[in-house]
């Protein structure tokens, strides 16, 4: 099931005043007061119609134990009665601001009740409305914040197969990016059925003066720099090559260099970040990168990662499939890191 909602204040996000605002630049009052009733109504009109469309969602999920179903609608709809009143032409600046904070207050309740429910689908909902709130504050840093818990929340449910998820992932990644909370290009596959894996998909790339690292559900991956014959450069350093050239090489990271040549048996130095709170497991197909998660209690012994920890590895490519699917797929709950290339 989408998130109308996040739909909605993505696309204000193509505002002039409101990406000059995401970019760092300063907020111009003036311009503001034309985005913000725009914020006001995304919040109050698309949220309706989300929880109109709820009762499919009920149905279909498990049921709410021992929780009056409409609880979590009934402090939505207590926000979005604080937000109407947002637009009032009599109203100083200072009520405007009492009424986003009453608002906040009772999206944030209404995420305490998802959550105690298990419910990430409503997490997520309750999140970006907040988002919505502190969008129009406007306190970019915070809405940021909502925006990226809504994200991170969905993710774990789509790579443990949640119903819904994936749709709802999409618009808030989208959300995300709009307003630079997420830059790393992921996607969850289209084809996805319900409740199976499905396996969240990034792109790995060079270092593009970021580090290198592209990050996905709480699992970090770069091109690492344990290449045979050579070392790594401290950042701010120069090189200077060898005879009389006098030749100075900036210093780069040297995986910036280092490119796939496509062929099996070919090694690739990896770097992996473990955020999560559980062990993963690394493997390499011949397009990707393949992290897998624990299913069943248990996880392939091979290129483990502790939580927390940083590994350096470098695995083989092996050789392609006879027949190659567009996207790798995996049996377990996955996050897919595309190699370069890969089309």
């Amino acid at each position: 099931m989408a998130i109308e909602l996040a739909i909605a204040l993505a696309a204000i996000a193509a505002r002039t005043v409101v990406a000059q605002l995401v970019r760092g630049g300063a907020m111009d009052n003036d311009g503001w007061a034309s985005v913000a009733p725009d914020v006001a109504g995304a919040l109050v009109t698309t949220s309706v119609r989300q929880d109109r469309g709820s009762g499919q969602l009920d149905r279909i999920r498990r049921q709410l134990d021992g929780v009056p179903r409409g609880e979590f609608e009934e402090h939505m709809a207590a926000g979005r009665r604080y937000v109407r009143d947002l637009p009032d032409t009599w109203r100083t600046q200072q009520d405007r601001l009492q009424l986003t904070r009453d608002a906040r207050h009772e999206f944030v309740r209404a995420f305490g009740i998802a959550e105690r429910l298990n419910d990430p689908y409503r997490q997520a909902l309750a999140e970006v409305a907040i988002a919505g709130c502190w969008l129009w504050v406007p306190s970019l840093p915070d809405a940021r914040k909502a925006m990226g818990a809504a994200r991170r929340t969905l993710e774990q449910e789509t790579v443990r197969g949640g119903s819904f998820a994936t749709a709802a992932y999409s618009d808030v990644l989208a959300l995300c990016v709009a307003y630079g909370e997420h830059h790393d290009p992921v996607v969850a596959p289209s084809d996805a059925g319900t409740n199976r894996p499905v396996p969240l998909i990034a792109q790995l790339n060079y270092d593009d003066g970021d580090g290198g690292w592209v990050s996905c559900a709480g699992i970090e991956v770069r091109f690492g720099s344990t290449l045979a014959g050579f070392e790594k450069i401290d950042p701010g350093a120069t090189v200077t090559s060898g005879g009389e050239s006098g030749l100075v090489i900036p210093a780069i990271s040297l995986y910036s260099f280092y490119t796939l040549e496509g062929r099996p048996g070919e090694l690739i130095p990896l770097e992996v970040r473990n955020t999560r709170s559980e062990w993963i497991s690394v493997s390499l197909t011949y397009d990707a990168v393949v992290v897998q998660l624990p299913e069943g209690n248990t996880l392939p012994a091979e290129n483990r990662v502790a939580p927390g920890a940083v590994s350096e590895m470098t695995l083989t490519r092996p050789s392609p499939p006879m027949a190659r699917a567009p996207i790798p797929r995996s049996s377990h709950a996955a996050v897919t890191f595309l190699l370069p290339g890969h089309r």
